[in-house]
């Protein structure tokens, strides 16, 4: 089963995205389909202690900043389920850690040597269906002026783009689309909508083109193969996470069921310990109860016979009756 490179960018235009982009990838908010239990790795940080819009805001500088320029990038990078988890890619969460720690090997090193400085942050997410990395980019120039065009911009550069990044994985057994073929880019949020969304409808009359009289076999299953893999991407991403929220459910499920015998437990216990308080309330009330004579007789104590109320014990006198 072949396993392609994923690649996706979404450009950010407002410090507002970005501190949103940035909390998401943090996990400062909480994410559906992740699993807070599993800890995410921080793979790249030109300063931990900084936000993102902190570092943002540095790097860009003093310069001029337009309305409609483009802040930064988010690059999300990736492969197909089967490269992390080649015996069952069904199985949403799992992986091999070797084939993981491969990945982000040779990502990160692109991303340096593509980007350089210029790359201010980079996550590893492991709390999804399958691992992915966050980067976030700073669209500068050899000038060190906002220009997103001069980096992320035509479809020219953007397959340029898919190329380089295939080429890094490719040693990994991870291959890229069709170069050249009129499938079409999806950006980030485009993609997460898509995989989260209920369903995905494939028609092949509306998706798929008719061949011309020159194309070979080979180039329409090349053509076929590049159009609809994205879309069973999302399919598979779909089944997925439905299968870890599935599993989520379950293990839910089985706290609450636990939590409820724990919680039966603790109401027996706090019965008898009402039991005992009402016993030991019960008995002190026939304490109250008890004759003062008897009281002195058991603690010792004998009547003085010249004084009327008045008991002794060992040359002490007590006056039982307080007059």
């Amino acid at each position: 089963m072949i396993s392609y490179a994923v690649c996706r960018i979404e450009k950010i235009k407002s410090w507002e995205a970005l501190v949103a982009r940035a909390m998401h990838s943090s996990r400062e908010r909480t994410v559906c389909n992740a699993d807070p239990n599993i800890k995410n790795l921080r793979l790249i940080d030109q300063n931990d202690e900084k936000s993102l819009k902190t570092l943002f805001v540095e790097k860009i500088g003093e310069q001029t900043i337009r309305s409609n320029v483009v802040l930064g990038i988010e690059m999300l990078l990736s492969a197909s389920p089967q490269y992390f988890r080649p015996d069952n890619p069904a199985i949403p969460g799992a992986y091999i850690q070797e084939l993981v720690d491969n990945f982000v090997a040779a990502s990160s090193q692109w991303l340096l040597d593509r980007y350089q400085e210029r790359v201010l942050r980079a996550d590893l997410h492991l709390d999804e269906s399958t691992p992915h990395i966050h980067a976030f980019i700073v669209p500068i120039d050899h000038r060190g002026r906002l220009n997103s065009r001069a980096l992320f911009n035509g479809r020219k550069q953007m397959s340029e783009l898919q190329e380089s990044f295939a080429n890094a994985v490719k040693h990994l057994g991870i291959e890229r689309g069709v170069k050249g073929s009129k499938a079409k880019h999806t950006d980030i949020k485009k993609y997460y909508t898509a995989v989260n969304s209920k369903s995905v409808y494939i028609n092949l009359e509306d998706i798929l083109p008719a061949p011309t009289p020159n194309q070979t076999g080979e180039d329409y299953h090349k053509l076929v193969k590049e159009i609809l893999q994205p879309q069973l991407d999302v399919l598979n991403h779909q089944l997925t996470d439905r299968e870890f929220q599935l599993r989520q459910k379950q293990n839910v499920e089985k706290t609450a069921q636990a939590s409820e015998r724990e919680r039966k437990k603790l109401q027996e216990r706090l019965q008898n310990v009402e039991w005992t308080i009402e016993l030991w309330e019960a008995q002190a009330h026939l304490l109250r109860d008890l004759p003062l004579e008897d009281v002195a007789y058991h603690l010792g104590l004998f009547p003085d016979p010249s004084i009327n109320n008045r008991w002794v014990c060992d040359g002490h006198t007590v006056n039982i009756i307080g007059s």
